[in-house]
């Protein structure tokens, strides 16, 4: 499993990425990068005195800062893609899953619902209603 952020990595991605630069004010650049996912990032430079503005300095100042940005991005990304890497996975079909349903609700097996080992990529809401009717929800997490 992949533990860290590589300079290869980023330089991969800014050589698929299109930058796209310009002066906003007498001593300000804006430096506007599209990712090769679409995402989108932007940032800025500036000198105070108009005198000094160099548009080739202002767009390098703020391609780094786009690059550190993208450093962050590539870590959390790396952080996320581990912690789920991490957690359990489903392992059931459609046939197992629908017979865990099944048995949740046959009143032949004579258990309540808690009694029933339940993976931790589900939730399960229980509640009775006023007419002693029992109703049991499964929700399959989206992000397994």
């Amino acid at each position: 499993m992949q533990n860290t952020v590589t300079q290869e990595q980023i330089d991969h991605i800014l050589s698929k990425s299109t930058f796209v630069s310009q002066q906003i004010s007498p001593t300000m650049t804006l430096v506007h990068c599209t990712l090769p996912n679409g995402f989108q990032l932007a940032e800025h430079s500036a000198c105070v005195d108009p005198a000094n503005y160099d548009h080739s300095l202002g767009y390098e100042l703020a391609k780094k800062k786009i690059i550190d940005k993208l450093w962050q991005l590539e870590g959390y990304l790396l952080a996320e893609n581990r912690h789920r890497e991490s957690q359990p996975q489903a392992n059931l079909s459609l046939d197992e899953l629908k017979e865990m349903v099944r048995r949740l609700k046959s009143a032949e097996y004579g258990f309540t619902p808690l009694d029933y080992p339940i993976p931790n990529f589900f939730d399960m809401d229980e509640e009775d209603d006023d007419e002693g009717d029992y109703a049991i929800t499964i929700h399959v997490r989206k992000d397994r």
